[in-house]
């Protein structure tokens, strides 16, 4: 594994872009692969995992690979739980 690479982090990120722009392109797609630099800080919130990075290059910055969209890892373990009946449990 490259040296520079061996401590990074994959995870699914919500982006909410409050301007408008006149370009018909968005700045981040949906199922896309970015890599983001200057990760100022990460933490969770009612298991909710929110931060601060600042966008890198111009109107893609760092798009390595798209994919199709992917269901969440909380929402597939919510899934199956329902399907046990221990969903009492969880909620405590």
């Amino acid at each position: 594994m490259d040296k520079f690479r061996s401590d990074a982090r994959v995870f699914k990120l919500t982006v909410w872009d409050p301007k408008n722009r006149s370009v018909g392109k968005p700045r981040f797609r949906s199922g896309a692969v970015y890599e983001f630099k200057r990760v100022h800080s990460f933490k969770f919130y009612h298991n909710t995992l929110q931060g601060c990075v600042q966008a890198v290059g111009a109107a893609n910055p760092g798009l390595i690979e798209e994919f199709p969209d992917f269901a969440a890892a909380k929402r597939a373990r919510l899934s199956e739980l329902l399907s046990d009946g221990d969903m009492e449990e969880d909620q405590e």
